[in-house]
């Protein structure tokens, strides 16, 4: 289907015009994905310079498969000469000169460079510049984690240098966590920056003047991160502090637009008063296509108890007539899924080449957070979801802390996966992924496609299913697939307690050759809610941690053998 031009004369108009100009917001165009928004976005662009001489920074994504250079090249063509260049932080490594990027009426640059300019560098980048388009939402967010083995390093360190006041801060830091280690499912927020608190920022940042030998690279570092702490505060969780650098703030010019196909849902538009949404209406309808909804839990305990997931997968999957299938997983397992295909289709061929020569339909794997404005499947006709595309429960948390800080507005205690706003952010981040998974096959729309979601995940897919007007929508379960292990002999069951699962997993950690592992993870492999419980196992472990060159640390299980000795020196040290 074709896209008529007059889709997007809001957009042209914003970027010609300079009476729609603002300042002090970004205007917020969510074209439907499919409907060549990058494409017509440089068109405009190009026919733009030739009457008009207004200077754009333009902002994608990626830089890889020369994607930045094709954007050049493309603005460069409808421009019939040469008015953009590309920068990425090699060229501000060689020292490009600055003269070549003001006499460019059109800088391209990526997501990671504008981010940089949000922190105060290569201002000469903005330097007289007009038009601020951004492809794809800016996410300024950087997390920081300040650990209790940090805190441990931390105190050693100020003892050894004897700087009283940071130990007086570890010590609070400490205490915190004792007092915290109550409930599993909240995060409490705390405030440094009221009161009695107050005196501990301008003491870390004398602290840090101080500490400029090269030894002190590590302390210095952790001391920066307390500064951020006592400045926007921060959750305390699973004896951890954790909060966001302040250091990224929005840049704007003097027109300022954002391209995203997902902003109508995205919550985080919602966080932020200078967005502003120009909602813009589907182009395309769905009632010829499919999405097929698979009921069932795809996190990492639920999938270990499902051994045979992928292949019963396979089986609702119905390739004929299709001439290409994007699968789309996580990225550490992408590998093995790409086996397990080989595996269920080994009467086709013993390669995944062969498969698609012999089955005569394209058979490709990717990953989410890899996926948006990517083209390579832009004719498949089928899309297999096999995982529900979490970020991990703080990213959303931090994420609603970034924004009530930004706009001022109190922080609360996190409940997990109850949180009204949290769980607004975390809903629609799924659909949004989701949503541009699968949005890369069948992109203007003249195929009848297949949509295959193995999720549990409703909410999310009730959000994605609204993305696609008239499509229909079939959803059956896979939960009585699963293996629950009734049909297990009990007494072989009951031999292998807990401790015994703990020592194989610890054995299998170390010999993969990781230096750590968090408790959390171990406690989740171990399917024990309880801290407690996972506390009394390790007690018993004594023994074997010592035949085996382990120790525990806070939340922290280290391997000796796999330590580098820096790091075994300091772990002896603050044990």
């Amino acid at each position: 289907m074709k896209v008529k031009e007059s889709y997007f004369s809001g957009l042209s108009e914003q970027i010609i015009n300079k009476a729609k100009w603002s300042r002090d917001k970004f205007v917020v165009f969510n074209h439907e994905a499919g409907t060549g928004k990058s494409t017509r976005t440089h068109q405009i662009i190009g026919g733009m310079t030739k009457k008009q001489s207004h200077r754009v920074l333009y902002v994608q994504r990626f830089l890889k498969d020369d994607e930045l250079n094709n954007t050049v090249k493309a603005i460069n063509r409808n421009a019939g000469r040469k008015v953009a260049i590309s920068i990425t932080g090699k060229d501000t490594e060689k020292g490009k000169s600055t003269e070549v990027f003001e006499r460019s009426q059109v800088i391209c640059i990526t997501h990671q460079m504008y981010i940089q300019v949000c922190k105060g560098e290569h201002q000469h980048l903005i330097k007289d510049r007009d038009i601020l388009i951004i492809d794809e939402f800016p996410d300024l967010l950087e997390k920081i984690n300040i650990s209790n083995y940090e805190i441990g390093l931390l105190w050693t360190e100020c003892r050894k240098r004897n700087v009283p006041a940071i130990e007086e801060w570890a010590i609070l830091l400490r205490d915190l966590i004792d007092e915290g280690n109550v409930a599993n499912n909240v995060m409490r927020f705390t405030d440094f920056s009221d009161g009695k608190d107050q005196h501990y920022e301008p003491m870390i940042k004398s602290a840090i003047k101080k500490l400029d030998d090269k030894n002190s690279k590590i302390y210095k570092g952790i001391l920066k991160e307390s500064l951020q702490l006592t400045k926007n505060g921060g959750f305390l969780f699973e004896e951890g502090f954790h909060t966001f650098n302040d250091n990224r703030q929005f840049v704007l010019l003097k027109n300022n637009i954002i391209l995203d196909a997902n902003a109508a849902f995205d919550y985080r538009y919602k966080l932020y008063g200078k967005f502003d949404l120009h909602e813009k209406e589907k182009m395309y309808d769905y009632a010829k296509d499919t999405l097929h909804h698979i009921n069932v839990k795809t996190t990492k305990n639920a999938l270990k108890k499902f051994e045979k997931f992928v292949q019963e997968a396979l089986k609702e999957i119905q390739l004929e007539g299709k001439t290409g299938i994007l699968f789309v997983t996580e990225k550490a397992n992408v590998d093995k899924l790409e086996k397990e295909i080989v595996q269920y289709f080994s009467d086709y061929g013993n390669s995944l080449s062969e498969i698609e020569g012999n089955l005569k339909i394209n058979i490709k794997i990717d990953y989410f957070g890899n996926l948006i404005g990517v083209n390579h499947y832009h004719d498949y006709d089928a899309v297999v979801l096999l995982k529900t595309p979490h970020y991990d429960y703080l990213t959303y948390a931090l994420t609603y802390q970034y924004y009530m800080r930004l706009t001022g507005q109190p922080v609360e205690n996190v409940e997990l996966f109850e949180h009204e706003i949290v769980e607004a952010i975390r809903k629609s981040t799924v659909a949004g992924e989701m949503y541009q998974a699968i949005k890369r096959i069948n992109r203007d729309n003249s195929r009848r496609a297949d949509i295959y979601v193995f999720a549990d995940f409703q909410e999310a897919i009730d959000t994605v299913v609204e993305q696609l007007p008239n499509i229909q929508y079939n959803k059956k379960d896979l939960e009585e697939k699963q293996n629950t292990g009734r049909h297990y002999d009990k007494t072989k069951r009951e031999k292998s307690t807990k401790s015994e699962k703990a020592r194989t997993i610890l054995l299998e950690a170390k010999k993969s050759g990781i230096e750590m592992m968090q408790k959390l993870e171990l406690r989740n492999l171990l399917e024990i809610k309880s801290r407690g419980n996972l506390t009394k196992i390790l007690d018993k472990l004594e023994a074997f941690f010592k035949e085996h060159g382990i120790s525990q640390t806070g939340q922290q299980i280290w391997f000796h053998d796999n330590l580098k000795d820096f790091e075994y020196n300091k772990l002896c040290e603050s044990a």
